[in-house]
């Protein structure tokens, strides 16, 4: 018999208190949008562009990437951080191949127990709740 306990969620403001586990990885980013999940919430993440003359576009949705003009741009050597409660971003290369190093503090808020980020209208579809903000795309 399950006791229903509550588990720890995004509005938890504890996870967001406590350090985080750290997430990193060296990757290449495309020309095609490309999706880093880091299969937890993160509190924080530092992203940078290790030396490519190709900018990389940073957002959050696949269409704020290609389809709008919502992301933001890493130039060569440049790199952003940033405290934003988010499962993962979504890179993209203008140009050629651009080589990143990416960092991430994770909470316990397994991607899951959140919602899905989108630019549509907030909605919730079964288990799936979908995060409408207008400024990702």
């Amino acid at each position: 018999m399950s006791l229903g306990n509550p588990s720890l969620g995004l509005n938890n403001s504890g996870v967001y208190l406590m350090s985080g586990d750290p997430w990193l990885t060296s990757s290449i980013a495309t020309a095609t949008p490309q999706y880093v999940d880091f299969t937890m919430f993160c509190k924080s993440f530092t992203l940078h562009n290790t030396g490519s003359n190709n900018a990389i576009r940073v957002g959050f949705t696949s269409n704020g990437l290609s389809k709008s003009n919502h992301y933001f741009k890493l130039g060569n050597n440049d790199s952003y951080s940033g405290d934003l409660r988010v499962p993962g971003i979504w890179v993209m290369s203008e140009g050629g191949s651009a080589p990143y190093e990416l960092i991430a503090s994770l909470t316990v808020v397994k991607e899951v127990d959140g919602w899905v980020i989108t630019g549509s209208t907030q909605a919730e579809t079964g288990n799936v709740r979908h995060k409408g903000l207008p400024g990702v795309g």
